[in-house]
């Protein structure tokens, strides 16, 4: 198969499960989403890849993706500094500090970002990023929401795959694919996946 019809099986593979997961994660009762995502934060915070970490990226929650409000506080909490991605320039993410009391305003995709862009980290410069997802598998590969901007804006890990930040995939386990997820050249491998009941490095 030439790299050409490869790529577009692999497209279109993903299409289909990126559908099929979405609709697993809607499905899901908004009770257990707030019990999923406290389960969540107390397995992390209790890590010690959490606690050896200072500087960690999270995600402010949109639609049915994986609650983070518990994650947040959990960062807080330990003293730690969270960031949440804002959109950039070239389809990519910066990652501004984010305290309890910021302001946050819709970006063009309806997603909270804070306001006060002021206290910006370089990626490189991260611990540890939470990661959102629509599906994920036990060899590292995840399918996003289509839009590539991790990919994008953690492309240095190619060169630098041992180095920080340590990328944490967060979902609810029914978003776990049990094969194995075709990837594409420029994805770039979660090295670690938190749900409601674990924590796992790959």
């Amino acid at each position: 198969m030439t790299p050409c019809r490869r790529s577009y099986f692999t497209l279109l593979n993903k299409l289909v499960l990126r559908k099929k997961y979405r609709e697993l994660r809607a499905d899901i009762k908004e009770n257990i989403r707030h019990e999923s995502a406290v389960a969540a934060a107390q397995l992390l915070a209790k890590h010690p890849l959490f606690q050896i970490s200072r500087h960690i990226a999270c995600y402010h929650s949109y639609k049915d993706e994986f609650q983070t409000g518990p994650i947040m506080e959990a960062i807080w909490q330990a003293g730690k500094i969270c960031y949440l991605p804002v959109l950039a320039d070239a389809k990519s993410l910066q990652f501004v500090r984010y305290n309890h009391e910021d302001e946050l305003q819709l970006n063009q995709h309806l997603i909270p970002e804070p306001v006060n862009r002021q206290q910006i980290i370089h990626a490189e410069k991260l611990d540890l990023v939470l990661t959102p997802l629509v599906a994920f598998d036990r060899e590292g590969n995840r399918i996003g929401t289509g839009g590539g901007y991790y990919d994008r804006s953690f492309a240095f890990l190619f060169n630098h795959p041992d180095k920080a930040p340590f990328m944490l995939g967060l979902a609810y386990q029914v978003q776990e694919y049990l094969e194995k997820i075709q990837a594409e050249p420029w994805d770039i491998k979660l090295n670690g996946i938190l749900t409601e009941s674990e924590l796992t490095e790959f």
